[in-house]
């Protein structure tokens, strides 16, 4: 997560609250959920804010979880 922008401080907030984020597969899961930001308009620049904020992100399925919500 560091090599994405992520200070050490933020990595360590977002696990402990969403440890769920260490069973996660980087190519599989993390990196997917990236893509997805970046397919919707995210910066790069806005990644560390926006998992901060909301770090279950990373574990939710996106086209089961996130994108119904986002087209309702």
């Amino acid at each position: 997560m560091e090599d994405l922008g992520f200070q050490k401080e933020i990595v360590g907030q977002i696990l402990c609250r969403c440890p769920e984020i260490f069973g996660c597969s980087i190519e599989k899961t993390l990196q997917k959920k990236l893509i997805f930001l970046t397919r919707f308009g995210v910066s790069t620049t806005h990644f560390p804010r926006i998992i901060k904020k909301y770090p279950e992100f990373l574990i939710y399925d996106a086209d089961k979880t996130v994108l119904p919500r986002y087209l309702s």
